[in-house]
């Protein structure tokens, strides 16, 4: 006990110390007021739509959960009037689905959860849905052709959107399985491919524009040439 009291004193010092040494290391950034960005008072009040469930589709992605099933339902319209309904519950497949599920397979648009939602409930690009199932949770992921794909819902809005190439290349396989073909464009829309090539197509656009401007008031621009990405 008298050793004890005797190494308590000395350990709170140097946890002391230890906290010291690290704060002067935060210190030592010293960036400047404007730079230190600001903390929102956030508040969920008028919420349209609703938040996705990420929490879930995490869980369902995670090695310790064990997907069982996962329906596919919908797709009419590519299904001359009638709806596919399937089951996908093959081992191999539940394993590639995981990983399209996952955080390093999925991509969001730059919208805030806690803004107040956009979008309406069944838009007319709607396609179908997927239930993904293990013993402990069950998440719907809606598939939307001008939309992406809806983490908890089956249509929603850019609070619930995201793209996934490797979900979107098993839907493919899956529903050509029965028959149903779904188009490049579709493809496009929901892996995301879409959403990139606008987003490199528009800024080389708007660089290319910038610069004309720019020579026929007689400055000069530095950055993106004309016709092409920073990077290349």
């Amino acid at each position: 006990m008298k050793l004890y009291s005797k190494i308590l004193p000395a350990l709170l010092l140097l946890i002391l110390v230890v906290a010291f040494v690290v704060r002067a290391g935060v210190a030592q950034v010293n960036l400047p007021e404007e730079l230190l960005g600001t903390r929102e008072n956030i508040s969920i009040a008028g919420s349209v739509i609703g938040f996705g469930n990420w929490k879930t589709m995490s869980y369902l992605a995670s090695k310790d959960e064990e997907i069982s099933k996962c329906r596919v339902y919908g797709f009419t319209q590519q299904n001359n009037g009638k709806p596919l309904d399937v089951i996908i519950d093959d081992a191999k497949m539940l394993l590639l689905l995981k990983n399209a599920i996952s955080t390093a397979s999925c991509f969001r648009p730059a919208v805030a959860d806690l803004e107040p939602g956009d979008g309406a409930a069944g838009g007319g690009d709607f396609l179908g849905v997927m239930v993904i199932e293990s013993k402990e949770h069950k998440c719907i992921i809606g598939v939307s052709y001008a939309d992406g794909f809806s983490c908890g819902v089956a249509y929603g809005s850019g609070k619930t959107m995201f793209y996934s190439w490797p979900l979107m290349t098993l839907l493919k396989e899956w529903t050509g399985s029965h028959g149903i073909k779904l188009s490049d464009d579709i493809f496009d829309c929901l892996s995301g491919e879409k959403a990139f090539k606008n987003s490199k197509s528009n800024f080389v656009e708007l660089s290319k524009k910038i610069r004309e401007v720019g020579e026929r008031r007689g400055g000069t621009t530095k950055g993106a040439q004309a016709g092409q990405s920073p990077t290349e």
